[in-house]
């Protein structure tokens, strides 16, 4: 999984991310499960779960969590 990879070298340099995946999937939808989109801190999305309805109420959602500070930093 070559998204993982690079989240995981850039995470490992010091930046935050979010890892999303498509768990369950209700009628006709545009990913199916185990469909990962990876969202940094800067905005910056890698992979996708889905078109931008689905997509753009996440990142916004990641990204509020971020300004909050609600991660965990180093786990």
């Amino acid at each position: 999984m070559e998204i993982l990879s690079k989240a995981l070298d850039r995470v490992g340099k010091g930046e935050i991310a979010a890892l999303c995946i498509v768990i369950d999937k209700v009628g006709s939808a545009p990913r199916d499960p185990g469909s990962l989109m990876i969202v940094m801190s800067n905005g910056e999305k890698m992979g996708s779960i889905g078109g931008y309805e689905t997509e753009e109420p996440i990142v916004n959602a990641v990204m509020d969590s971020l300004r909050r500070g609600e991660y965990a930093p180093g786990g």
